[in-house]
């Protein structure tokens, strides 16, 4: 899973349904998040680019205070490339400038695909819209280490399609970045993931992650029964999230 917020909820995968959030442990869990935040060299920066290649695909990311506006060019199997853009809400795609011819269905798909990319990329920054709802959870040990532990839930207004996904981040307690998160899902068969930081990419104050992304799918499935048995080495791992050719370019707009 609107303007910048909105792109940051859109990309979040469904989640297990759940009763209103808990109240926000605030200054704790927002105060470990700000940390996050700075520490990743994203806290409201103006008019930065970032560009990586993803799967063979190049992106780019635009951000101007809370604003967000997410790009990338795709190659398609007539050999033409296409365009696919999403400021906010509004999704275009298009060929030589002109608008391709998308079904509806289709569109929706290429924007949450585009959305999910631009979310993850950034994250912790999406971990500051005004639809998230974080509470502290304590320490916690995972890979040999102690982590400080963010629960995350979203408001139902402005929290996207998938406002009742369920979110966990261990933040490390000296560099505070993220060294893992997990959430659960319940759109198709559902599932659970792991996902954990393998390498980070610093560039010009600036630092985007790569990830092995573990997990099962089944519904009812509990990210704590999913952190042990990544903990056992028995949680499948499912794929590699890696960047290539990260940059960074300041001062340029969309």
């Amino acid at each position: 899973m609107r303007t910048v917020a909105l792109l940051f909820c859109l990309l979040v995968p469904s989640g297990l349904a759940h009763a209103s959030p808990p109240a926000q442990d605030a200054p704790g869990a927002a105060g470990m998040i700000a940390a996050a935040v700075r520490a990743s060299g994203l806290e409201a920066p103006q008019q930065l680019e970032l560009r990586f290649v993803f799967r063979g695909t190049p992106y780019r990311l635009w951000l101007d205070g809370r604003r967000t506006v997410a790009e990338r060019e795709v190659a398609t199997p007539e050999g033409t490339v296409r365009t696919d853009r999403l400021d906010g809400s509004s999704f275009t795609a298009t060929i030589d400038g002109e608008p391709a011819a998308l079904s509806s269905e289709d569109a929706g798909r290429l924007r949450r695909s585009l959305n999910s990319v631009a979310y993850f990329a950034l994250l912790p920054r999406p971990l500051q819209d005004e639809a998230v709802v974080a509470r502290l959870l304590g320490v916690s040990e995972l890979g040999g280490q102690p982590w400080d532990t963010v629960e995350v839930r979203f408001r139902e207004e402005g929290g996207g399609d998938d406002h009742e996904d369920v979110f966990r981040y261990w933040l490390h307690p000296e560099t505070h970045r993220v060294g893992y998160l997990a959430y659960t899902f319940d759109t198709g068969k559902g599932g659970v993931r792991v996902r954990k930081a393998t390498r980070f990419h610093e560039v010009d104050g600036v630092v985007l992650v790569d990830w092995s992304n573990h997990g099962r799918n089944g519904r009812g499935l509990l990210i704590d029964d999913a952190v042990a048995e990544l903990e056992a080495g028995t949680l499948p791992l499912l794929s590699t999230i890696e960047l290539e050719g990260v940059g960074v370019v300041r001062g340029t707009g969309p």
